[in-house]
């Protein structure tokens, strides 16, 4: 399975050259009213509280990585590909690294978002212990077993705050990764596999980079991307040579001449040479 991820000129280059994925702090999202479709909160009293501190906690211990299952999306094009100068790049992503349930709270096969116009309700009581033992695990970054821990509502409920969004923004048709973060080094070595790939990287206080080499497929250059149409005088092969060797699908986002609608033509692998 593809699914995309949407970046600027600037942006879009060094996610190829790196094949590495960007997760983002809950925190720095830029719709303010993200993961708070659960604070619909009925009831007071101590338990309430402690649900809301470990919602907060939840929310400062993780990181997600947003994709979608669209590369001709028009609005994608315009709000996050500097208005159709950057990329959509395709990535396989049926993998452990985004699928292994012990270094994902939630993987890339459950992580269809949805939208809906009404924030959902919980009660004040609901599983109290549950909810300490969630937010203790995730801070703690563990998942094994996490039905033996608590309820399975809570873990549902946890979830869906981090999946649901207000319905304005369904044109997204978002598919989420949400993993564990943890800058303690001996809680990183979660992410180590065998082949001791999976090391947390900090980028900075909004990104957070896994050494771990995504597999791009598809490559999409808007419109106005630079490197379409352009003669290069000199060039920089590192994409050229990176395409090849992935067997890189290399598109433009092209608007129909029939419709309102985007459309693919392919071109070659040599479009990715950068000028020098």
């Amino acid at each position: 399975m593809i699914l995309y991820k949407y970046y600027g000129y600037k942006s879009g280059i060094e996610a190829l050259k790196s094949s590495q994925l960007g997760f983002t702090r809950p925190n720095f999202f830029n719709d303010p009213f993200e993961l708070t479709s659960i604070s619909n909160l009925n009831g007071d009293g101590p338990s309430a509280g402690i649900i809301k501190h470990t919602i907060t906690e939840i929310k400062n211990n993780v990181a997600i990585l947003s994709l979608t299952k669209e590369p001709l999306n028009k609005l994608m094009w315009s709000h996050y590909a500097d208005g159709y100068q950057g990329f959509a790049i395709g990535y396989k992503v049926d993998n452990n690294f985004l699928n292994d349930e012990k270094l994902n709270f939630i993987t890339v096969d459950s992580g269809d978002v949805f939208y809906t116009n009404k924030k959902f309700e919980i009660n004040s009581g609901f599983k109290t212990v549950a909810s300490i033992a969630i937010g203790q695990k995730l801070l703690e970054g563990k998942n094994e077993n996490l039905n033996n821990i608590f309820e399975r509502k809570s873990k549902k409920d946890i979830k869906k705050m981090l999946l649901t969004k207000h319905s304005s923004w369904h044109y997204e048709d978002e598919v989420r990764v949400v993993k564990y973060i943890s800058t303690d080094p001996d809680l990183q070595t979660r992410y180590q596999s065998d082949d001791n790939t999976k090391h947390l990287l900090i980028n900075n206080n909004k990104t957070l980079l896994f050494n771990y080499n995504a597999e791009i497929k598809e490559v999409y250059l808007g419109l106005n991307n630079p490197l379409f149409g352009n003669i290069k005088p000199s060039e920089n092969k590192i994409l050229f040579d990176k395409a090849k060797a992935g067997n890189w699908s290399v598109y433009v986002a092209q608007m129909a001449k029939e419709s309102w609608d985007l459309t693919r033509h392919e071109l070659g692998q040599s479009t990715l040479l950068l000028p020098n």
